[in-house]
């Protein structure tokens, strides 16, 4: 766990090496990398199309981050966030806003 004293709850290092699952929201099975679930048939391609643009918004941050433009790559996590929750968009998140107190 990757101790703080910022107050916010400790973020579990190992969860960033795994890949967030995708899952049917129709019936909840394992996302297989196609357009439509194994299981039930159900049309994807929304759910993808919004985990590709969570992707995008993840990237802008940390490139955000990375440029020292922490405001910005608060706003790109947090709206990555609301549509794919990722440990590592959390982890953008928090650094950038570290970033704030120390400049």
């Amino acid at each position: 766990m990757l101790e703080n004293e910022t107050g916010m709850d400790a973020i579990d290092l190992k969860k960033l090496f795994e890949t967030p699952a995708l899952s049917c929201p129709t019936c909840g099975v394992k996302w297989s990398g196609q357009t439509n679930c194994r299981r039930c048939g159900a049309d994807l391609s929304l759910l993808l199309k919004t985990a590709s643009l969570a992707w995008e918004l993840r990237n802008r941050a940390r490139l955000n981050l990375l440029a020292g433009e922490f405001e910005k790559s608060i706003h790109y996590a947090r709206k990555a966030q609301t549509f794919h929750k990722t440990v590592y968009g959390e982890l953008i998140e928090r650094f950038a806003a570290y970033g704030l107190t120390i400049v």
